[in-house]
């Protein structure tokens, strides 16, 4: 706030004689520059409350991403526990079969390889062969 020859109303007061208005208007100007800085300080405090806002919202999603991988981490442990103990309960069953019709997989004893052509011919039972030694 200067006129033309680069003087301030507070230096216009202070030339004409009167130090109390010099004085009121330097506490004028000094009160625009503070609220000036307040305004812009008001707004970057508020640009940093949003941000922190957005920020909470992010991690509150956080525990409950936790809780829904611990319980798919149970249900895939579960899920394979379940899987070894069908194949468990498949492969015993497939040795009381074997047992019980008197298979011998890994010798030559297969009533005249009737046997032996049935179980190449199904992979189940030819995976299984390796598993298994019944005489």
């Amino acid at each position: 706030m200067q006129n033309d020859l680069g003087l301030k109303a507070s230096d216009m007061a202070l030339a004409t004689g009167h130090a109390g208005v010099q004085h009121y208007l330097n506490l004028f100007e000094a009160s625009l520059c503070v609220a000036g800085d307040l305004a812009v300080v008001q707004n970057n405090f508020e640009a940093l409350r949003a941000e922190n806002s957005e920020l909470k919202g992010y991690f509150r999603l956080v525990p409950l991403y936790i809780f829904f991988l611990t319980k798919l981490k149970q249900h895939l442990l579960y899920c394979t526990v379940q899987l070894y103990l069908n194949l468990s309960r498949f492969i015993s069953h497939l040795k009381f079969w074997i047992e019980k019709n008197q298979i011998v997989i890994n010798g030559t004893d297969l009533k005249k390889n009737k046997k032996r052509n049935f179980i190449n011919k199904n992979p189940i039972l030819f995976l299984v062969s390796s598993y298994v030694t019944v005489k």
